[in-house]
């Protein structure tokens, strides 16, 4: 699969580029989405603001 942080990469892109407002997350465990969040805060990207849990 895809690395995490090259989606994160272009989805912050795409943000740039006025494809979309806000970042959801779905499906990933408490310490994917933190380790996400770190990921983004580090790199000055788009951080998540909707969360949809794993089931």
């Amino acid at each position: 699969g895809t690395p995490v942080e090259e989606t994160l990469r272009a989805c912050h892109q795409l943000h740039q580029e006025g494809k979309f407002v806000e970042l959801g997350l779905s499906n990933y465990a408490s310490w994917e989405v933190a380790e996400i969040c770190t990921l983004c805060k580090s790199n000055g990207w788009i951080l998540p603001t909707v969360y949809q849990g794993a089931c």
